[in-house]
């Protein structure tokens, strides 16, 4: 039976599973086993799209079964869809590969996902009749469960994030009506989570509505005590309590000075150079500060009753570009000759960034802390299309005497026309309230009038040293990858100011970071030194999503198991939706649970969000690696290298790529050119020696057995993980005593050992029985 062409198969997945044709005259459910149902679900929607194999098909749906018995029942149920559908829903590739003609299918999840990558969040929302396959379950396949369970929760968040990006779109733009109703139906998504909660009240309170976000957490309150008896956490109640005592709009107007028609200059708004007077927007827990500049920027808007930059009367040359709906933080020019001070530049770009996030009005994307190629840093239109935004901000930091002087400047991304909004000259002592100046100075420029005094909760004066070395700790942690050295300095700070809270989310992620780059001690006293920090974090600022993403990949760690990590994860992506460092977790934590695709995506996002940062090119690649599909590494990999052909990270993951692909005379062609680059003498003449696959390996053994004694010479002194001393034996050739290292390992129920499919220096014994073996005792991190 053919399929007739005109009457496409409407498979409906969200909310109750229905299969039907899409003319009229046959509207009946097509399909209603459940494990044929099942299939067709599988093969429509499970990534990566395409083929896929049966034996997976049988290990999901037949677990009990034989190979041979799984297989006939497989083949029935795929002779059964075909007398349902039509022949040619079903395609296959030799007796391996089955998958449906993507063509024949009308599928809501896959429309959906395509209107939320288009942007249409409307659209995609309005297709979303409830979670994957309401109330659907396939007796005795726990593996499909699991599947199911993971893709239920992969769809809610894109759809919830889309809906809260949407929101934050809508109030950038102007639409405040539009915002407050893209803000409920967010909620509506996720009716029991307090983080959401909290962002409706907090758009409801930037909206004008305050008895609405009043009677939404009263609501909210009501609902808690009489399903569960309990109440909201401290935080949702303080914020309730704030939102009841704080002053309305138009007692922060009759405060307010007269707005003016043009900037004023920014030099003579400022305090001159030494002037200590607390800045008027300090930073404290950072929801909290939220409230108040939503409110005086709301009135501004009203009184000045425009979004667009303009020409400054006084200077008829000056440029005038216009508001996009985002503006973009280009990462700060360091001109002050001392690369000691890249720590500075980085740090202050990044907190004036995270202060405009927070006033309302503008959407910001920052590259404040990225590392972008040199010739796309100063292509303004590349950048504008790449961010989709026609307004940058470019500060550049130079030293004047004995001071530091930062300068800031709106650029139009169509002309490249420029305009100074700010100058301030400061000492290290003075970065807080340098980054408070800035941003007032930047937000007024934005709206095109100076912001008013803004009356302020009282706060405590922060610690000028411990804010220099949070900067500093997290230059060295993101920038320097040297999580060591960053612990160190986001421990001083926070003993010198117990509470900087970002420091405390910086020591949580610089402890993490030892699950990933190596344990610097054993598992559970690195679990402690996470949870102490990043709750500590979280009481200081409850909206930290850097805190909440390490929490995500430590417990999920902890208690091996996958769905604790990405509950947690939610809550970091609800609560700090534009962090990249967020989504990097993600995909760490998918990583341990060799869920590759998700990992990817991801990545992707975290790319999204930064796409010139090659950070997130260089994860990507590796994800790639990790589930052996070095073709598509390498196409990430040279574009990489498109962007930066001098980037050494990507200059050896090629090299790896290579002799994966078996092409070692490439591979060692283009390190022998890397090393003498680095001047490394000795392995660049090995290198001029070594052929083939054979020459490879042992100039790579050359260089671990340097590493192999580093890491001998601490057994005894400090500690060091079995796997890292596999690692070190790998490299270095030792692969007997690698395999012993990996079995004590596996005895000790080494948490590293989920990293094992993406620890470069197994790639020698990839594809060895053993390491297969090894694999299969392991498995992933559990979905449970």
């Amino acid at each position: 039976m053919r399929l007739p062409e005109s009457f496409p198969i409407r498979l409906q997945l969200l909310g109750p599973v229905s299969v039907t044709r899409s003319d009229a005259e046959a509207t009946r459910p097509l399909l209603t086993q459940p494990r044929r149902l099942a299939i067709l679900a599988y093969l429509a929607i499970a990534r990566p799209r395409g083929l896929h194999s049966r034996d997976t098909l049988v290990a999901l749906l037949w677990p009990e079964s034989d190979q041979s018995a799984g297989r006939h029942a497989l083949r029935n149920s795929l002779h059964a869809i075909r007398q349902a559908l039509g022949d040619e829903i079903i395609v296959t590739a030799g007796d391996g590969l089955v998958g449906v003609d993507a063509g024949a299918i009308e599928c809501d999840v896959l429309a959906l996902e395509d209107d939320l990558d288009a942007g249409r969040v409307d659209d995609a929302m309005n297709r979303y009749h409830g979670e994957l396959l309401q109330g659907f379950h396939v007796s005795e396949a726990p593996e499909f469960e699991r599947w199911l369970d993971a893709e239920r929760r992969r769809i809610a968040d894109a759809v919830l994030a889309g809906a809260w990006r949407n929101a934050a779109d809508n109030r950038a733009s102007g639409d405040r009506d539009g915002a407050l109703q893209a803000a409920r139906r967010a909620s509506a998504l996720a009716p029991d989570d307090e983080l959401s909660l909290r962002r409706l009240l907090e758009f409801l309170d930037a909206g004008g509505d305050r008895s609405a976000a009043l009677r939404a957490y009263e609501e909210f309150a009501e609902r808690l005590t009489s399903d569960y008896g309990a109440e909201p956490s401290a935080e949702t109640q303080a914020l309730a309590r704030a939102l009841r005592e704080k002053p309305s709009a138009a007692d922060v107007l009759a405060a307010a000075p007269p707005p003016r028609v043009h900037i004023a200059q920014p030099r003579h708004s400022l305090p001159p150079p030494g002037d200590s007077t607390p800045s008027t927007i300090e930073r404290r827990p950072f929801q909290l500060r939220r409230w108040w500049w939503g409110v005086a920027v709301v009135a501004l808007v009203m009184i000045a009753g425009i979004f667009a930059f303009t020409r400054n009367g006084d200077d008829a040359n000056a440029a005038a570009p216009t508001v996009g709906r985002r503006l973009v933080v280009l990462p700060m020019e360091n001109k002050t000759g001392d690369s000691n001070l890249d720590y500075v530049g980085s740090g202050l770009a990044e907190g004036v960034a995270r202060r405009l996030e927070g006033i309302g009005g503008i959407t910001i994307r920052s590259g404040a802390r990225s590392e972008w190629p040199a010739a796309t840093r100063h292509d303004f239109k590349a950048i504008g299309r790449q961010f989709g935004a026609l307004v940058l901000l470019k500060t550049t930091l130079t030293k004047v005497n004995d001071s530091l002087e930062v300068q800031a400047s709106v650029v139009d991304a169509a002309t490249s026309g420029e305009r100074t909004v700010a100058t301030r000259r400061f000492t290290t002592d003075g970065l807080r309230d340098t980054e408070s100046q800035l941003a007032a100075s930047i937000a007024g420029a934005v709206f095109r009038v100076p912001l008013p005094a803004v009356p302020q909760l009282p706060v405590r004066a922060a610690n000028p040293e411990s804010y220099r070395l949070m900067l500093e700790g997290w230059h060295q942690l993101l920038t320097i990858r040297d999580p060591k050295a960053a612990r160190q300095l986001f421990v001083e700070s926070t003993q010198l100011d117990p509470f900087n809270s970002r420091a405390w989310a910086g020591l949580s992620s610089a402890w993490s970071s030892g699950s990933v780059l190596g344990l610097p001690a054993p598992f559970d006293e690195t679990f402690e030194q996470v949870e102490a920090a990043a709750n500590r974090a979280l009481a200081l600022d409850s909206m930290d999503g850097s805190a909440w993403a390490n929490l995500a990949f430590n417990r999920a760690l902890k208690y091996r198991n996958l769905s604790i990590g990405t509950e947690l994860i939610r809550k970091a992506i609800a609560a700090d939706p534009s962090n990249p460092e967020v989504f990097l977790i993600e995909g760490a934590l998918y990583r341990h649970a060799w869920d590759w695709d998700h990992a990817r995506d991801a990545v992707r996002i975290a790319r999204k969000l930064d796409p010139l940062t090659l950070l997130y090119l260089e994860r990507e690649a590796t994800i790639d690696l990790c589930a052996n599909r070095p073709e598509a590494a390498l196409r990430v990999i040279n574009e990489e290298l498109a962007m930066s052909p001098s980037d050494k990270f990507a200059q050896r993951a090629r090299g790896r790529t290579l002799v994966l692909l078996g092409r070692s005379d490439e591979a060692i062609s283009a390190w022998r050119t890397q090393a003498a680059a680095e001047g490394n003498r000795v392995l660049a003449d090995q290198l001029g020696e070594a052929r083939g696959e054979s020459g490879y390996w042992a100039s790579v053994h050359l260089e671990g057995r340097r590493r192999l004694e580093t890491v001998q010479s601490r057994l005894g002194k400090s500690y060091v993980s079995p796997v890292t001393l596999a690692q070190a034996q790998f490299a270095a050739g030792e692969i007997d005593a690698g395999f012993q290292s990996l079995g004590v390992a596996e005895r000790q129920r080494e948490v590293a050992l989920y990293r094992l499919p993406c620890m470069p220096d197994m790639d020698e014994v990839r594809n060895s029985p053993r390491f297969a073996a090894l694999l299969k005792r392991v498995g992933p991190l559990p979905l449970r």
